[in-house]
């Protein structure tokens, strides 16, 4: 697992490299149409990357485009762009192109119709799109169908990126990644308040790929009428996901609220896996972890209906702590049933919320001491000496503790 997170790691920090041989194309407007002789709307900057033609004010595109939004601006979309699968606000995404927000919004407006932001498509002469976005945030989708911000079957790399409040009438409330050779990355990002009958933050289907590290799933909810639905976080119905380095918090659904991969113990017929590493899962209700997740070096707390599904295929990699008994964790390393004293709820910056450990954490230096990863979830370096014993050791969980000693009477 080591070697392949280095690699996909490599591959995703690669793709935030701005190309030399790319075309820049500056936004200079926040309305939400298709510009006009003096203004480049991002609509706009988008059809002149998709076509290599000038649109509107916007210069042509060449090759591998990134388009650059206003700084700290709030672009607010009223209308369909398309319709291509489901309704669309922006153009689809059929080629390579990199947004580079700037930490500005895309928004609905209020009386916008049901529409997401982007769909990525997957194929455009044999050529995969691929879309980064980096420093944005996506505010407000709501689409019939699924994938409430994002639908994507291409590649897709979000990087310090905030999908907030987003919905979908079916699956994946920010995110629905589909199809075999979709593949999404998510760097320090934040997927907080979205919500879908399934997958209130995620979906992946269709023998997808999904990459998590230093990201936050907070606050999603999966509901429909009859109260059975399921993950409120991440759902992977069929494909994979890898989780690092992560915080998985206060996410609800009316059966299972946590992580959930499909499994032959769960009443589903595709198969679906995660690996959960060095991250943290707590708060969500109900249950914490279900169905086919191999899970090492992290902490499982305080999950309404039990940290884990009673008698289901959650298996331990290692390190693994549980304040409660029902994820049966036993390998080196492991604890359970003790608690894991976690510190409150700490907002990092607008990308990250995570929960420190307490200074009683058991947590702490607790880790494989011949598996630690060189940063945690706020980038802090890992390994460090938390419990002060002049040994450096990785900590459970997504947060490395750091530890200040204050000496009481002011001499060392």
């Amino acid at each position: 697992m080591k070697y392949l997170l280095v690699w996909i790691k490599s591959l995703f920090f690669l793709s935030l490299t701005i190309s030399s041989k790319a075309g820049i194309i500056t936004v200079n407007s926040n309305g939400g149409g298709l510009g006009t002789n003096e203004l480049c709307s991002l609509r706009a900057a988008i059809r002149a990357a998709e076509s290599d033609v000038p649109f509107s004010a916007c210069i042509a595109g060449s090759g591998d485009d990134i388009i650059i939004l206003p700084a700290n601006e709030t672009i607010t979309l009223h209308q369909i762009d398309n319709d291509t699968i489901g309704e669309n606000a922006l153009p689809r995404i059929t080629t390579n192109i990199t947004i580079e927000g700037n930490h500005a919004t895309i928004t609905m407006a209020s009386s916008a119709p049901m529409m997401r932001f982007f769909d990525v498509g997957s194929v455009n002469g044999g050529v995969t799109a691929h879309l980064t976005l980096n420093n944005l945030t996506l505010k407000n989708g709501d689409v019939d169908g699924s994938g409430g911000a994002i639908r994507n079957d291409g590649i897709l790399y979000l990087n310090h990126v905030r999908l907030e409040n987003n919905r979908a009438s079916f699956e994946g409330g920010a995110l629905t990644c589909f199809e075999s050779q979709a593949e999404c990355y998510l760097n320090s990002s934040i997927l907080l308040g979205n919500s879908a009958s399934y997958g209130g933050a995620i979906i992946v289907d269709l023998g997808a790929n999904l990459v998590l590290d230093k990201t936050t799933i907070f606050g999603n909810q999966a509901t429909i009428d009859n109260g059975a639905a399921d993950g409120g976080s991440i759902y992977v119905e069929s494909g994979n996901a890898l989780i690092t380095n992560s915080t998985i918090a206060n996410n609800q659904a009316g059966r299972y609220g946590g992580l959930l991969a499909t499994s032959s113990d769960l009443p589903f017929t595709t198969p679906g896996r995660i690996e959960l590493s060095y991250s943290t899962v707590v708060n969500n209700s109900l249950i914490g972890l279900i169905g086919n997740i191999e899970v090492n070096n992290s902490i499982i707390s305080n999950n309404v209906g039990g940290n884990c599904r009673s008698s289901n295929s959650v298996q331990s990699g290692g390190y693994n702590h549980s304040d409660d008994d029902n994820c049966g964790f036993n390998m080196t390393g492991d604890v359970e049933n003790l608690n894991a004293h976690l510190s409150a709820l700490q907002t990092v910056d607008q990308y990250t919320f995570a929960y420190p450990l307490g200074y009683q954490s058991l947590a702490i230096d607790a880790a494989d001491p011949n598996n630690c990863i060189g940063t945690d979830q706020i980038s802090q370096v890992r390994p460090m000496d938390g419990d002060n014993d002049g040994i450096l050791r990785c900590d459970k969980g997504a947060f490395e503790m750091i530890n200040n000693i204050i000496f009481l009477d002011g001499f060392e």
